[in-house]
């Protein structure tokens, strides 16, 4: 299968936030026949599940206080320019919870909620692409959003990314959005 290069505003990587990395690890290994990179002390323990050689997902530690989920899987979409992504962001009514940072030379990341509540990131890459294969068995293929305001995410997402909507065959009631 040729290699998966995001355009702007697709998919390009997703990461997991968990209060066990050992446990997480060995599930989505076992789960999905991935492999796991040793952790980076540079970047607070951050580890890479692999495919077949290819990165295909994060996984981090849990920081912080415990008001939040303790596990949350988050993906990323391509960007550019994460801060013009962030202005566009705040533009559509989206509020900002990670400015653009660089993650050493491997690119820049932010994350965002959208007007629903509904949290996603950027990734603008550098030396790591995101993920370089996609549609393959332990690769990704697919990402939705269960939103709690469908009008608020169908208004917002379009403006930040321009994507427009297609109804879906699988969901007859609901929509998706592609990119153009």
């Amino acid at each position: 299968m040729p290699s998966y290069s995001a355009a702007p505003g697709a998919p390009i990587w997703f990461d997991l936030m968990t209060s066990d990395v050992d446990r997480a690890s060995d599930f989505y290994g076992t789960l999905f026949g991935w492999s796991i990179e040793e952790p980076s002390p540079d970047f607070g323990g951050y580890r890479n599940f692999t495919a077949g050689g290819s990165r295909v997902a994060g996984l981090m530690p849990m920081t912080g206080s415990d008001n939040g989920p303790t596990n949350v899987w988050s993906v990323y979409f391509r960007s550019d320019d994460a801060g013009a992504t962030t202005d566009s962001v705040t533009a559509a009514g989206g509020s900002v919870v990670v400015p653009p940072m660089p993650v050493g030379d491997m690119g820049t990341m932010a994350v965002y909620l959208d007007p629903a509540g509904g949290a996603f990131g950027v990734w603008q890459p550098g030396t790591h692409p995101g993920f370089v294969r996609r549609g393959e068995p332990g690769t990704p293929y697919w990402f939705d959003e269960m939103s709690m305001d469908y009008a608020a995410s169908s208004a917002f997402y379009p403006r930040v990314f321009d994507w427009n909507w297609r109804r879906s065959a699988a969901a007859q009631t609901g929509r998706v959005a592609t990119r153009r």
